[in-house]
């Protein structure tokens, strides 16, 4: 059986069924098959036989988020630059963020405070939003100092205990490998975390 990791999400590896999240009907890890065009879950007692669940050929997935209190998958992808949103069986697929029309922008990373009901993202131009997860919620931003500029930036993570004002950190793979992290809601300077 799979380590049961709290709220750690790893590239486009989710794990459901974790300690303190309601579960899915059955322990699933789930992932994006980038070049495959899919998500797809194996139970997470053996890992055998992969199940797809959503096929997504034309909109290239990078990163998944998953909200087992909704029984809803939230998608980036980077060839329609949209989030996704759709049920763990891979059905009632919408749109549930548009990113930009410029090809050169895609979500990269998202994490979700299933707590906040918000859903984080980090796109390729180093901006962080998050937005609730309700209807009509919109979008606000994390202003840091390489917001707008292409910085690597490519997971993501939020501390959610001090909502609204969560610290999000993130990875930064520009040069060198860094983790910075920011208080939301600030506009102060990003503070390194770690360097290597």
């Amino acid at each position: 059986s799979l380590p049961r990791l709290a709220g750690l999400s790893l590239w486009a590896v989710c794990f459901t069924g974790m300690a303190g999240f309601a579960r899915a009907a059955e322990d699933k890890v789930y992932w994006v098959n980038l070049f495959g065009e899919s998500v797809q879950r194996v139970g997470d007692d053996t890992g055998l036989e992969p199940e797809l669940v959503l096929n997504l050929t034309g909109h290239r997935p990078t990163s998944l988020a998953l909200d087992e209190a909704r029984c809803t998958m939230y998608i980036g992808t980077q060839h329609t630059r949209v989030i996704l949103a759709a049920g763990l069986d891979g059905g009632g697929v919408t749109t549930w963020q548009h990113i930009s029309d410029r090809t050169s922008l895609w979500a990269v990373a998202l994490f979700l405070d299933p707590g906040a009901e918000v859903l984080y993202w980090a796109q390729t131009d180093s901006r962080i939003f998050r937005r609730g997860l309700a209807s009509g919620s919109k979008a606000t931003e994390l202003l840091t100092s390489d917001s707008g500029f292409f910085a690597g930036r490519n997971s993501l993570v939020v501390n959610t205990h001090a909502f609204p004002d969560a610290t999000v950190y993130w990875g930064d793979a520009d040069g060198t490998v860094a983790i910075e992290h920011q208080k939301w809601g600030t506009n102060a300077t990003d503070d390194m975390f770690f360097e290597s």
